[in-house]
C-alpha cells in the first residue's frame, strides 16, 4: 500500500514535501488515528485510520468533509477542551518539545482510553498520534434518554466532552448510550467534576 501525495482529502499539498521527508507509509498502515496539523492547527494529512475512527464513532461523511484536510483542527473540539488542546499545542509547537496526554473516548458500549502524543515538525507542525490503552466493557448502568431529566432549561443536554456521561437536572453525570450513539442537535459541552479533577487537576 503506498501513500498517494495527490490526494487533496488526505493529504495538503503544501505539505507534501514534509511527509516524503518523513516515514509517512508506517503512518498509513498505523492502526492508530494519525494526523499531522500544520502551524495554524490546520489538518495537513489523515492516515486511513482516521477516517475509520470517526465513521465508526457516529461521525458522516459530511462530517468528515466539514473537518477534513484544511480545516482547523480546533473547530471540531467542543466546550472547554477546545481551549486545552489549542493552548497545549501551540506550546507544543512554540517549545519543539514533544507533548503527550491520556483520554477518554467511550462508545456506547465499551469504555475506552487513549495515549495521545504530539511530535513538533520543525516548526512545520505537528504529528499527532492516538493510541488505545485499554477498552473494558462499563461497569455503571445505562439510563434512559429521558429529556425531562436531562434538558436544562435552556433547552440544552449537557455532555461530558470527555467521558461523554450526561449531566441531570441535579448535577448528577449519568451514562446514556442512546446519546452517545446518537448525540442530539442540542447537545452542549462541558466537563464532569471526575475527568475535570483527574485529567485536568
Amino acid at each position: 500500500m503506498g501513500l498517494d501525495l495527490d490526494d487533496p482529502t488526505r493529504v495538503d499539498p503544501d505539505f507534501v514535501d514534509v511527509l516524503a521527508s518523513h516515514d509517512a507509509l508506517t503512518w498509513e498502515r498505523s492502526d492508530e488515528t494519525i494526523y499531522v496539523i500544520r502551524a495554524d492547527l490546520r489538518i495537513a494529512y489523515v492516515n486511513p485510520s482516521w477516517r475509520r475512527f470517526a465513521l465508526g464513532n457516529g461521525g458522516s461523511e459530511r462530517m468528515l468533509a466539514r473537518f477534513g484536510v484544511g480545516a482547523r483542527l480546533i473547530d471540531a473540539i467542543h466546550g472547554p477542551l477546545r481551549d486545552y488542546y489549542e493552548g497545549a499545542y501551540r506550546e507544543c509547537l512554540r517549545e519543539g518539545q514533544v507533548w503527550a496526554h491520556d483520554y477518554e473516548c467511550s462508545t456506547a458500549e465499551k469504555r475506552r482510553f487513549y495515549h495521545q502524543t504530539a511530535f513538533p515538525l520543525g516548526g512545520r507542525g505537528l504529528l499527532v498520534v492516538n493510541s488505545l490503552r485499554e477498552e473494558r466493557p462499563f461497569d455503571e448502568p445505562d439510563h434512559v434518554a429521558d429529556r425531562a431529566r436531562y434538558l436544562t432549561p435552556e433547552g440544552l443536554i449537557v455532555q461530558c466532552g470527555h467521558c461523554r456521561r450526561v449531566k441531570t437536572l441535579d448535577d448528577q453525570w449519568h451514562r446514556v448510550s442512546a446519546w452517545v450513539e446518537r448525540q442530539p442537535g442540542n447537545t452542549s459541552h462541558g466537563l464532569c467534576p471526575h475527568c475535570l479533577a483527574y485529567y485536568w487537576r
